[in-house]
């Protein structure tokens, strides 16, 4: 595609906003569907390989399918006049790769949590027998609330046979986990690692895929391990194998003390013991009606359905978090394009409404007014939960300077957005300041 380019099908490109070997991501306008998405286009020679375009069409057609969080939603995929793409759920956040740049070594807890979560989106990928082949820091976006994505399944290049096997992403996810404890690529393994990882890291890049983790979700678990772990050894013997060692066995027993003589009860003793313990008795009692109660509002009122996974609470506050920044941000330099984002994140009436709204009041008069705002959530909760819906509570602060009044002006507000589930993305259907 040439740079001059502002259309490719139906869609409109808006910016570039990603540049690789596998292609070039644009932000991008679907006007079919009016919503802006991160459209994937893979380069010419890609569609000349018939054996690669069969495998990027079941690749995509499996990740599309795929509802676990961490995954970015696939909205379409095909080819256009001759080249391969992929729609994709916009999101607003960095890649990982760009993170290590800026900070080097990221701290053991972070490092552990990002490994976590893309271990997650393995996981729902190797159990619908979908092999990344390309996990690296580059393929995995992180947004400001450290909630982390993977994007690109399927589309890297397998020309090596052990690309193809599940084991190579669980060598890819241990060469990030190494990465980001050391801010360093794997190649140069010579950085000091925190105490306790040396083993899981032997473990996870070993050489022959039978001797390292089965699965990400066992290096996850590994890696958190050592973590919690407490006084871990500096370096710790390479793991062979996958057995649990043995606990082993004090060599001596703790020293045997003479109970203490006790002298008899007097009647006094007992009465005042009887009445102490009394005391402490109705205490106890007291806490016990109190929790009982505050959980019963807690449960009735906050607490998700426990019989849901909980990346699917996180997935639904990720999403209203996403989309309420996304309506309460704007700018007269692109509002186009923040109208558009906002959409997108968008569903049902509300984006009925809102589209009414922009169209016809806000746009115009934000544009004549110089209105500009930014919004970020301080604190996010799930007040009910389902599988295909959701209501998260939001505590929401916004910044608005305008021509009228040039000096920024704070407004904390509280909203309520109803979440609805639609092709594994979380959209706003209801939108109600309280």
């Amino acid at each position: 595609m040439t740079t001059g380019e502002t259309t490719f099908g139906r869609y409109r490109l808006l910016e570039p906003i990603g540049q690789g070997g596998t292609g070039q991501v644009y932000r991008a306008l679907d006007t079919t569907t009016d919503r802006v998405v991160a459209l994937k286009v893979l380069p010419p020679h890609a569609s000349d390989d018939d054996a690669y375009q069969q495998r990027f069409r079941r690749d995509a057609r499996i990740a599309a399918s795929l509802s676990d969080p961490h995954v970015v939603p696939i909205h379409g995929y095909g080819d256009i006049d001759g080249r391969l793409y992929l729609d994709m759920r916009l999101i607003e956040g960095r890649t990982l790769a760009d993170i290590l740049k800026e900070r080097g070594r990221l701290d053991p807890k972070t490092a552990v949590s990002y490994v976590e979560q893309v271990a997650e989106a393995l996981n729902a990928a190797h159990s619908a027998e979908l092999v990344h082949r390309d996990i690296k820091p580059s393929n995995i976006l992180v947004t400001e609330r450290d909630f982390v994505y993977v994007v690109d399944f399927g589309i890297a290049c397998a020309d090596d046979e052990t690309q193809s096997d599940p084991g190579s992403d669980v060598y890819s996810l241990a060469s990030v986990l190494y990465e980001c404890l050391t801010g360093r690529p794997v190649s140069e393994a010579t950085a000091e690692l925190p105490a306790g990882f040396d083993a899981v890291l032997a473990n996870g890049l070993a050489k022959e895929p039978a001797d390292r983790y089965s699965t990400g979700l066992e290096l996850a678990s590994a890696a958190r391990a050592a973590l919690d772990a407490k006084g871990a050894p500096t370096k710790a013997v390479p793991v062979k194998s996958k057995e649990t060692a043995a606990k082993p066995v004090s060599s001596s027993a703790p020293a045997k003390t003479a109970p203490k003589t006790r002298k008899p009860d007097g009647p006094v003793r007992r009465q005042a013991r009887g009445v102490r313990w009394g005391r402490v008795a109705i205490v106890v009692a007291l806490i016990v009606v109190a929790l009982g109660l505050a959980g019963s509002v807690y449960s009735f009122i906050y607490r998700p359905d426990q019989q849901i996974d909980s990346s699917v609470s996180a997935a639904a506050k990720q999403g209203a978090e996403d989309g309420t920044v996304a309506v309460l941000s704007y700018s007269p330099d692109h509002l186009d394009a923040d109208i558009a984002r906002a959409k997108s994140h968008l569903t049902g009436d509300f984006l009925k409404y809102y589209t009414q709204f922009t169209d016809q009041i806000f746009a115009a008069a934000a544009r004549q007014q110089q209105v500009t705002t930014s919004a970020n959530v301080e604190r996010a909760a799930v007040a009910d939960l389902h599988p295909a819906s959701a209501v998260v509570l939001l505590f929401v602060n916004k910044q608005t300077v305008s021509k009228a009044n040039p000096v920024p002006a704070g407004k904390p507000a509280t909203v309520r957005a109803t979440m609805k589930r639609v092709d594994g993305a979380w959209l706003i259907e209801k939108f109600e300041p309280l």
